[in-house]
């Protein structure tokens, strides 16, 4: 089928590449980035100081 017979299709892929996105991040962050980790909040950034590492399976989760 076309993507004219499933108009949803199209969005969709849009939310999957937005959630990739949002899983890509959690595994920067847990590989050490520092990019934009002060938008996550400061008290979540202190709670996981030292175990930043749990990111990467969560990121992983996320993007299964």
């Amino acid at each position: 089928m076309t993507a004219k017979h499933r108009p949803g299709l199209r969005w969709v892929g849009i939310a999957c590449v937005a959630g990739l996105i949002h899983a890509s991040f959690s595994c920067y962050w847990g590989l050490g980035g520092a990019w934009l980790l002060d938008t996550v909040g400061q008290g979540m950034v202190q709670a996981l100081d030292g175990a930043l590492w749990l990111l990467i399976p969560v990121g992983v989760f996320k993007a299964v």
